[in-house]
């Protein structure tokens, strides 16, 4: 069983996929702005909710939240009177779940202190067990019920340990200063719910937004690794996490390990020179044994054609597509086709302010009426 991913543009044959069935269940989709990756991410996100499979993700532009309310799911804005506490322990009760919560919140600290000197890196590993401490929670599984500390109390404890003291202060602004509210909360995440989307619309600052992407995936991370339920876990415009070596690293160890929690990452992103020539770009693109390629600028498409060893036809094809119009690779074979989504899934996934308007449509956008 599979759902539609599109056509063959050369016979019009539709294309029916189930990413489970395959070694690795992630898929990418590269492709510059305006050609149809969120329409695209949005049709999966759909369809596979559709077919029972649990749905979660990090909306960064707030591009899926007509969609979640249209399926019922839940939308938490952050940065919009909701926030996130990274140090909330996730439903798995045991000691390997609390050394991998550390390492976890330690990655996140790094990215919102723009890295670390090498007398920061102990003393941070030492503040995040006095901080767990002082909660009265520890790697005893029995202690993993109580409420969780914050980032506050990491900042007081770096504060009083030698090698700590800057640090303390290039955190403060996260932890008690302008953006404090993103990461403090009294509630967790709903993460039993079957379709969830964490949005970060609302924090205006694209560095910011990053971190608090790297944040939410942290969490959202736990949630899928408590069970081996079918998961699609969405991380959109995944370059803007990876610009980070500590968002790149961490990238990279979701795509490698969902399978084993049968998860599969969607990932998207319209850097593709960046993300491709980056430490992980590479090995991520690996793991993913759906690869989708749609339109693309002309520095895109040299990228993309050394990568994949496009021919001189699919590098033009690439460069003219229109929107939904691209490449599908899936393990070693590929085809030219064409997304099609129905009229339905486009009313809740075009972003074109003609569209919504109420005053405009494309060829691409109304595939079913044909």
């Amino acid at each position: 069983m599979g759902h539609l991913y599109g056509r063959a543009r050369a016979t019009g044959a539709p294309i029916v996929l189930d990413r489970f069935a395959h070694e690795s269940h992630n898929a990418i989709v590269l492709g510059q702005t305006g050609k149809g990756k969120t329409m695209f991410t949005g049709a999966e996100m759909a369809r596979c909710f559709m077919r029972g499979i649990r749905v979660s993700g990090v909306d960064p532009l707030g591009d899926y939240r007509r969609l979640v309310k249209a399926l019922g799911g839940r939308y938490v804005e952050l940065g919009g009177g909701n926030g996130i506490n990274p140090f909330a322990l996730g439903a798995t009760r045991t000691e390997a779940a609390f050394v991998g919560k550390l390492t976890l919140v330690g990655r996140l600290v790094v990215a919102m202190a723009g890295g670390l000197s090498r007398d920061e890196r102990p003393a941070l590993d030492r503040a995040l067990r006095s901080t767990y401490d002082a909660a009265g929670i520890g790697p005893d599984p029995s202690t993993h019920d109580r409420r969780p500390p914050s980032l506050a109390g990491l900042v007081e404890q770096l504060a009083i340990l030698r090698g700590g003291q800057v640090l303390a202060q290039r955190l403060e602004r996260w932890a008690t200063g302008s953006l404090a509210s993103i990461f403090t909360a009294d509630e967790p995440l709903p993460v039993d719910a079957r379709l969830l989307l964490v949005g970060l619309d609302a924090i205006g600052d694209p560095d910011v937004r990053a971190v608090a992407q790297l944040a939410a995936l942290s969490v959202l991370w736990d949630a899928i690794r408590r069970d081996k339920e079918r998961k699609l876990v969405v991380v959109d415009e995944a370059w803007k996490v990876m610009r980070q070596p500590s968002g790149a690293e961490f990238v990279e160890e979701l795509a490698r390990s969902a399978r084993h929690y049968h998860a599969g990452l969607q990932l998207s992103t319209q850097d593709i020179a960046e993300f491709l020539r980056s430490d992980f770009g590479e090995a991520i693109v690996k793991q993913c044994d759906i690869r989708v390629l749609l339109g693309q600028t002309p520095e895109g498409v040299d990228v993309l054609g050394r990568y994949f060893d496009l021919t001189t036809a699919e590098r033009r094809s690439l460069l003219h597509a229109r929107p939904g119009e691209g490449l599908l690779f899936v393990g070693q074979s590929h085809v030219a086709f064409e997304a099609k989504v129905s009229k339905r899934e486009y009313e809740w996934l075009t972003t074109r302010p003609a569209d919504l308007l109420g005053q405009s449509r494309s060829r691409y956008d109304a595939p079913n009426s044909s």
